[in-house]
Order: C-alpha cells, then structure tokens, then sequence
C-alpha cells in the first residue's frame, strides 16, 4: 500500500512547532515595531524558554531534532560561505579612502589571536586533559568571529559598501574561515576522531574543483535545454554538492562545517548566478537557519546554570572576555568616530560555532563547556541588537584626517 497508516505521524509535531514560532517571531516583531533586535536572537531565546519549560520527554532533544539542528548549522556555514566576498583581496579600492581593508582586517585579526591567547590562560584551570592544546582550542573560541550573523546584520543596514562595513565584513570573513580551517587541522593532527580518513578530503577538493571548473568555465548555453526540462535543477545540483562535501567531511575526520564552508565558497567563486544563490538562502534562511537557532536554544541547560552562582560567574566572565579580546578595534578610532567603532568592536564579539564544536571535544570540563556556549550565545544576542540601535548615519561619519591619497 502506498498510504500506510503505520507511520506515525506525529513525531513531526516538533518540526510543525519549531517552523510556527519562526514564522511567528518577524510577525511579531513587525506588530511591536521592534526594528532593532535580529530575528536569530530572538529564535535563540525562544529556544531557551522551550527547552527550559516545555521540553516534555525530550521532544526536541531526540535524534530526529538533532538531525535538524546539525544540518541547520552546516546549511548557516554553507550560505556563509557562499556569501564571502572575494573582492576585498584586490587591489586597494580609491573609493575606501585612507582605508586599506584588506591591511587593517588583517592587523586586527593577528592583534585579536594575540590577546585571545593571553586571556585563555585565565581559564586554564577548566581544562581537563592537554592544556597545550585547551589554550589553543580557547584561543580560536575567544577571538573568533561568526560572520554568518555579522555579514547579513551589515547588509540589512546598508553598511555593507561603507568603509567601515567592508572592514568588519572581511575581518568576520577571514576570521570564520581561519577559525574553521584550525579546528580542522587539530582534529587531524590530534586524532579528535579516532576513525579519521584524512585521505577523503582530497574527494572533497575533487568535487569541489569539479564543481568549480562545470560552473565557471562551461558555456551555460550547452546546457540550456537541459535545464529547460527540469525545474530547480541549479538547486539541487547546489544542493548535493553541499551534501556531498558535508558527508565526506565528516567521514575524513573533521568537522563537516569545513565541508559545507568550502562548497559555498567555491560556489561563490565560480560565480553561481544571482538568480540560485536566492533560491538557496530562501531555503535556508527561510527553514533550517531559523530551526538551528531556536535548537541551540533548546540545547542550552539555561536553568541549571543559572541556579549556580559559579556558573553565573563563570558565564559572565567568559563573556567580558569576548568584547575585550576584542581591543584592537579601538585601531579604527584612527579613521572613524567613537560612536562608530564601539558598536562595531562589540558586533565582532559574535561567535558561537567553535564553542559549539569545543564542547564534543571533551577537552575542558563539562560546566565550562556550558557557560562558554552560554556567554558566545550572549555575544550572538545583545551586540547584534545595540548594533541595530545605532543610527546608520553614525557608520557614515569619518574623522576629519588627510587621506594618504592626497
């Protein structure tokens, strides 16, 4: 029989849950006329209050919810990579002014991993096992940056093509991408997971310079007809070779953010058409990004920490450390006014991947872990939202200094 009263359908109430309060929640806060607070962090906080009160018999901790949650989160780091900008790392561009993007990222960036890694001897007491690699591992965590929150919040305002805007978009970018790249490289050289296949990963360069040569150097109209017979097929190609790299990945031994990274970069790079990189973050943005933020929430054991003074604490500092590893912003005070560069320095602050990666690592204790995936969840809610306060024209205002062109 093709209809089978045997399946039960009723394990997809967490999905129809999950994909109603992502609908509700834009609804809700275009009624509120709440313009300034982010939709993720919004999802995230209701992810707490489910998981905190309504999480009855494991609802939305079961495997099925996890398949979710893991895929939302390749499909976030996919549509991340997927909107890098590659540009930047051109020839210095006349219309930035004074400002040399690409240098001043980068500066940053060395200067952030050098006060990450200082800061993470403060908590060297958490590590249970090698603290020479628990120092690094909280290095990448503290100075890393999620661009895949960053970047949109830059665009939505307008900042995207202002000065400081391209700084911060490259420096999240550079920061993403490094932080994933070294998570990778110590899991292989760590042996994190003990059935690594390293040698796999050469499938992944494969497909993805397959993928690469197909879309940027076939003429298009061979295929034209082709593609006329069949609906989304741009998509589901997209789709596959995300799925593909993903697997592989995750079958090598390192984390399959890599995977699904790589394949939207490639993407990127090989020029996809405008017309299917919307398509693809309809699809994600419009289903699974919203599920993996509300999960996280849900993940997070919200009440025990909080019935902990330590925890609190714990939380709290971890979370002072994530704005002030990020100092050396205060570098743009050169080029643009305080009001620009504070709400810029705290918006870096958002990071929540590799403290979500770190805590399968089993490389610090358990209640560390916690807090840490707690403060980088902060970091993901309250700069996005003072970010969203500030005027856009205070992002526009630069210090009244000669140019080095003049």
């Amino acid at each position: 029989m093709f209809l089978s009263s045997s399946f039960d359908f009723t394990i997809l109430t967490p999905v129809v849950i999950l994909i109603a309060i992502s609908a509700l929640i834009p609804i809700i806060l275009s009624v509120l006329k709440i313009k300034f607070i982010p939709f993720s962090a919004v999802e995230i906080v209701a992810g707490i209050i489910i998981g905190s009160f309504f999480n009855k018999n494991g609802m939305f901790t079961n495997e099925f919810s996890e398949g979710l949650y893991i895929f939302g989160m390749a499909f976030l780091l996919f549509l991340s990579g997927l909107d890098t900008d590659f540009s930047v790392f051109k020839k210095h561009d006349p219309k930035d002014h004074h400002v040399d993007v690409l240098k001043v990222s980068v500066i940053l960036i060395i200067a952030v991993l050098l006060i990450s890694l200082l800061a993470s001897f403060i908590f060297i007491n958490y590590i249970e096992k090698d603290k020479l690699s628990g120092i690094l591992l909280l290095t990448i965590a503290l100075s890393t940056t999620f661009a895949s929150i960053v970047v949109p919040i830059l665009h939505q305002r307008g900042l995207g093509h202002t000065a400081i805007g391209k700084v911060l978009c490259t420096y999240a970018e550079i920061s993403e991408l490094l932080s994933i790249v070294l998570l990778s490289i110590f899991m292989v050289f760590n042996r994190i997971n003990h059935d690594q296949k390293p040698w796999l990963l050469l499938f992944v360069i494969l497909t993805l310079v397959i993928t690469y040569v197909i879309e940027r150097f076939v003429k298009k109209d061979n295929f034209q007809k082709v593609m006329d017979g069949f609906t989304h097929l741009a998509l589901r190609l997209c789709l596959l070779v995300f799925i593909i790299c993903m697997i592989i990945s995750q079958v090598a031994g390192v984390e399959f953010i890599l995977g699904a990274f790589l394949a939207g970069v490639v993407l990127r790079v090989a020029k996809l058409s405008h017309h299917s990189m919307e398509k693809l973050e309809v699809v994600g943005y419009g289903i699974f990004v919203p599920i993996f933020y509300i999960l996280l929430g849900v993940k997070i054991p919200f009440m025990t920490l909080i019935k902990n003074p330590e925890y609190i604490g714990l939380t709290l500092a971890l979370f002072g450390v994530l704005i002030l590893v990020k100092l050396p912003f205060m570098y743009l005070l050169k080029w643009f006014k305080v009001k620009a560069v504070i709400p810029s320095m705290l918006i870096t602050t958002c990071t929540i991947i590799v403290a979500i990666t770190l805590e399968s690592f089993h490389i610090f204790k358990e209640e560390f872990s916690y807090c840490l995936i707690l403060a980088s969840t902060l970091t993901c809610i309250i700069p996005p939202s003072i970010f969203r306060a500030i005027k856009k024209e205070n992002f526009h205002e630069e210090r009244e200094i000669q140019t080095v062109l003049e």
